[in-house]
């Protein structure tokens, strides 16, 4: 049996708040600065991320104004399984990184698995890997934070 070999990733844990709709990272033991403590899923209308192929966004709370966390959720036709992405700027130059969304127990919980600054820019090849990442953990279980990938 073969297993898909990735680059370094995170996972990071949220359970939703039925009252507020908001996605609460749970408590780590090293602490991932890079995602939101809160995350919300909400419909969009935006034809960018339309076009891509998500009816859905996943956005982190504003920050003076802004959404510094903001992706389409592409589904990946794996049940409960999203693609999407997150983009920042270091030393002037901006850097996307992978992020996969899990959403599980009837959307109560979701998983997100981030790739720092790793990023497949065609987008077949993107959503294969994607796709075969997604497979591995439904067959094998969430790995532990990665340093040298699954």
């Amino acid at each position: 049996m073969s297993y898909p070999v990735s680059p370094s990733f995170r996972v990071v844990c949220y359970a939703l708040d039925p009252v507020t709709g908001w996605y609460v990272k749970e408590p780590q033991r090293i602490a991932f600065g890079k995602a939101p403590q809160r995350l919300k899923v909400e419909e969009t209308q935006d034809a960018k991320i339309r076009a891509n192929g998500a009816r859905e966004l996943i956005h982190g709370p504003q920050v003076n104004g802004k959404c510094p966390f903001l992706t389409g959720l592409v589904p990946l036709g794996v049940p409960g399984w999203h693609e999407g992405n997150a983009y920042e700027y270091r030393k002037g130059q901006g850097t996307r990184s992978l992020v996969l969304f899990r959403f599980t127990d009837r959307d109560a919980a979701l998983t997100l698995f981030y790739f720092t600054g790793w990023y497949m820019q065609g987008r077949e090849q993107r959503l294969q890997f994607a796709r075969d990442f997604a497979r591995h953990v439904e067959a094998h279980g969430i790995p532990e934070n990665s340093n040298a990938g699954v």
